[in-house]
């Protein structure tokens, strides 16, 4: 199947029963889904990762508690800088929210960025951090091309099988660095309000009102990731692509396409 303007029609019905707020993300229109998964949670090895992808924190003061979904190549690291003062630390005991109902009382909130951009800046950790040793021969390609050769490869790949990218590749959550945004926003149940990176200075001292805490900006890595990024804008034909997949995102999140390309 191909992602390219399928969400809307699959949420012309009833998605997800758990959370009016989950929404088919490209990588479930890939695999063919017809309803959201009930093993799409937090730390439970979706897509072969164990990470939890996000933090609870609290103001003391005013005794509400909040939530950061958090999303690779979107300023996580600052973020998480941002926060760690007011970290509610997640033990064994904590439960997982499952359902709408669930995340009740929590206000969540989670950065995002243009798709395509970021998935350009998520290829580069991918190479990266990729390892022979334990990629399947289906990515061997990644060790062996070179560069435009192995872009335009990894992206046709990608665009093709969506999520399934992440049995071939062993290394630690290194594939989800170029899932949708809305595979992350998924693990959250509840409503999520979305700031943007290309304002994030101004977006995090908004999240700094809502939740009356002194969130400071601290440095912002916007070159992880990204070598070569000039030359991989030259490749036309696997930037549509990524426009075609990442379509219905772009539209929910309010992004243009790049200069000289469609959606």
């Amino acid at each position: 199947p191909s992602a390219c303007g399928s969400a809307e029609r699959l949420q012309s019905r009833v998605w997800c029963p758990r959370s009016r707020w989950i929404a088919p993300s490209p990588e479930d229109v890939i695999a063919g889904r017809r309803a959201c998964s009930d093993t799409h949670l937090r730390g439970r090895g979706e897509s072969s990762c164990p990470k939890h992808y996000g933090r609870y924190f609290r103001n003391e003061a005013t005794g509400r508690t909040f939530f950061w979904v958090e999303i690779p190549k979107t300023g996580s690291s600052s973020i998480k800088l941002a926060i760690r003062p007011y970290e509610v630390r997640e033990t064994n005991g904590t439960t997982t929210p499952v359902t709408e109902k669930d995340a009740e009382g929590v206000e969540a909130f989670a950065f995002v960025r243009h798709p395509v951009r970021r998935f350009l800046s998520g290829y580069g950790t991918v190479v990266g951090r990729s390892r022979r040793e334990s990629c399947g021969p289906e990515l061997a390609f990644l060790f062996e091309d070179k560069e435009p050769q192995r872009f335009n490869k990894f992206v046709d790949l990608f665009v093709r099988h969506g999520e399934a990218t992440a049995q071939w590749n062993g290394g630690y959550c290194v594939p989800q660095h170029v899932f949708s945004q809305r595979w992350f926003l998924n693990l959250w149940p509840g409503k999520v309000k979305i700031f943007h990176v290309e304002s994030f200075a101004r977006d995090l001292g908004a999240m700094a009102d809502i939740t009356q805490l002194p969130l400071a900006v601290p440095h912002e890595n916007w070159n992880e990731g990204g070598t070569a990024r000039c030359m991989f804008k030259q490749q036309r034909g696997a930037l549509q692509k990524l426009h075609d997949y990442f379509k219905d995102e772009m539209e929910e999140l309010h992004y243009e396409p790049l200069s000289g390309f469609s959606r």
